[in-house]
C-alpha cells in the first residue's frame, strides 16, 4: 500500500461508522473503506438488508465489519451504537452520517431523520472523538444534496433537511481547530439508488422530459462513495461542500459565507 502523503488521512486501521449502510450509498462507502482497510460499523433500520449486507461483507473483511440494528430517529439506539462500536473496535475515526428519506407525505419522520439525527451524530462523534474529550480527532461526513443549495419545489421538505445539513457542516468548520475533527458534507446529484424509484412513474410530479434527462445524468452510488473518500482522505478540508454530478463531477460551489 502506498505511503500517504503528510496532507492524506490515514483509512487503514482505523474505525468507521456508517448509518444508513446497508443499501445504497451507504453500502458503498462502507465498502470503500473496507477496501481502504477500514474497521467499519454498519447501522441500518432494515434488519433484512443489513444482514445480507453484512454476510457478503465478512466473505473478504471478516472481524472488520459489524451490524447493528438502529432507528437513527431513536437517540438512545443512537448512543448505544456509537457506544458498542468504540468498545468493539477500541476507537472511532470516522462517523458517515448517511441515512436519509424522501418521503414528503411523512414529512416529520423525514425532518427527523435527515436533520435531527445528523445533528445527533455530530454531537456523538465530539464525544467519543474530540481531542478536548480525550479522543484521537477525526472526520465527519455528512450525506446532503444538490438540494442542499438548490430548492427544488417537488420535495420542499426534503430539500429543506439538505439545506439544513450544508448550513450545519459549515457552521462547524471550526471543530477542526478545536477538536481535531474535520466536518464535511457531500452533495450528489440524483444517485441511481431504490429511494429514488417512485420518482419515474405515471404518478410522479416531474414531466416525462425532465424523468429522462434524470435518469441520463444519475450517479451511482460508487461514486458518492469516492466523492466521501477524497473528503475523509483530503484533510485540508475542514467545514467543506462539495457538490459531484454527472456533468461536472467533484466541485466545491462557493456559497455566501460572514464577513470576516
Amino acid at each position: 500500500m502506498a505511503t500517504p502523503s503528510p496532507e492524506e488521512f490515514e483509512v487503514q486501521g482505523k474505525v468507521a461508522l456508517v448509518t444508513g449502510a446497508a443499501s445504497g450509498i451507504g453500502f458503498s462507502i462502507t465498502r470503500c473503506l473496507l477496501k481502504k482497510g477500514a474497521k467499519v460499523s454498519m447501522l441500518d433500520i432494515n434488519k433484512e438488508a443489513g444482514e445480507r449486507a453484512l454476510k457478503h461483507f465478512q466473505k473478504k473483511h471478516k472481524e472488520n465489519v459489524v451490524f447493528m440494528v438502529v432507528d437513527v430517529t431513536v437517540k438512545e439506539q443512537l448512543v448505544k451504537a456509537f457506544t458498542k462500536t468504540k468498545e468493539w473496535f477500541n476507537g472511532l475515526d470516522i462517523v458517515c452520517n448517511n441515512a436519509g428519506v424522501a418521503n414528503e407525505v411523512d414529512w416529520r419522520k423525514l425532518v427527523e431523520t435527515n436533520m435531527m439525527a445528523m445533528i445527533e451524530g455530530v454531537h456523538l462523534a465530539i464525544h467519543h472523538m474530540s481531542t478536548r474529550n480525550g479522543g484521537q480527532g477525526g472526520v465527519v461526513i455528512n450525506t446532503a444534496s444538490v438540494a442542499g443549495y438548490v430548492p427544488n419545489p417537488y420535495a420542499p421538505t426534503y430539500c429543506a433537511t439538505k439545506h439544513a445539513i450544508v448550513g450545519y457542516t459549515r457552521c462547524k468548520k471550526d471543530l477542526a481547530k478545536s477538536d481535531g475533527i474535520r466536518v464535511n458534507c457531500i452533495c450528489p446529484g440524483m444517485v441511481n439508488t431504490a429511494m429514488v424509484k417512485d420518482m419515474f412513474t405515471d404518478q410522479s410530479p416531474l414531466s416525462k422530459e425532465v424523468q429522462e434527462y434524470v435518469k441520463a445524468t444519475m450517479l451511482s452510488a460508487d461514486q458518492v462513495a469516492v466523492g466521501v473518500l477524497k473528503l475523509i482522505l483530503d484533510t485540508s478540508k475542514a467545514g467543506a461542500i462539495m457538490a459531484l454530478t454527472s456533468e461536472y463531477g467533484a466541485t466545491f460551489p462557493e456559497l455566501p459565507s460572514m464577513p470576516q
